[in-house]
C-alpha cells in the first residue's frame, strides 16, 4: 500500500512498472532525476491517494488518477516547488513550457524519452565502433527552429530556446 523510491537517483522507470500495484495507496518519487515518465505510467493506480514527485527535473507529471487527493503535498515542507500537471495536449515527443502551462511538440529531428520534459532531446549518428547502438541522445542545442502541426492542422513555426535543461522561451 505505500511504496516510497525517494532520494535514490532514479533517473527513468520502466513502462508498466506500478501494473501489478494496483491496491498502492502511497507513492513517493521525490528528489530523484526523473527527467521525464512514461505515458500512462500511472494509470493501474486507481486507489493511489498520494503522490509525491517533486524534486525532479520533470516539467509536468501526466495522468496521475482522479483518486489522488495529496499531490506533492510534502513539496514546500522540503523546500521545493509543487510539480505542475500536464494538460491533455502533453504527450510523448512533446516538451512542457512552464510559463505558458503547455506542452508543444518537438522539433522535427527531435524527441523526448516519456512525458513531462522540460526539453527535447537531437538525435545523432555516432561511430559503430564506440557504440552498438545506431544513434544516440545528445543535449538540444540552445535555439532550435522547427515545424509543428497546430490543432486546426496548419504548419507553425516553432523556436524552443533552451539554457540547460531548462526553456526559457517559445516563439510561435
Amino acid at each position: 500500500r505505500y511504496l516510497s523510491l525517494n532520494r535514490n537517483d532514479l533517473t527513468a522507470l520502466p513502462e508498466g512498472i506500478f501494473a501489478p500495484l494496483t491496491e498502492l495507496r502511497y507513492l513517493g518519487l521525490y528528489d530523484n532525476d526523473l527527467t521525464a515518465l512514461p505515458e500512462g505510467i500511472f494509470a493501474p493506480l486507481t486507489k493511489l491517494q498520494s503522490l509525491d514527485v517533486f524534486g525532479n527535473p520533470l516539467g509536468c507529471v501526466q495522468g496521475a488518477p482522479d483518486s489522488v487527493t495529496y499531490f506533492d503535498d510534502s513539496a514546500v515542507y522540503y523546500g521545493y516547488y509543487e510539480t505542475a500537471r500536464c494538460g491533455d495536449n502533453c504527450t510523448q515527443h512533446t516538451v512542457y513550457v512552464p510559463n505558458d502551462g503547455v506542452c508543444v511538440q518537438c522539433p522535427y529531428g527531435t524527441h523526448t524519452h516519456g512525458v513531462g520534459a522540460l526539453n527535447c532531446s537531437v538525435l545523432s549518428p555516432t561511430s559503430a565502433a564506440t557504440t552498438s547502438a545506431p544513434y544516440t541522445s545528445t543535449p538540444l542545442p540552445t535555439t532550435t527552429v522547427g515545424n509543428s502541426t497546430s490543432d486546426s492542422g496548419q504548419s507553425v513555426k516553432t523556436q524552443i530556446t533552451t539554457f540547460g535543461d531548462c526553456v526559457l522561451s517559445l516563439d510561435a
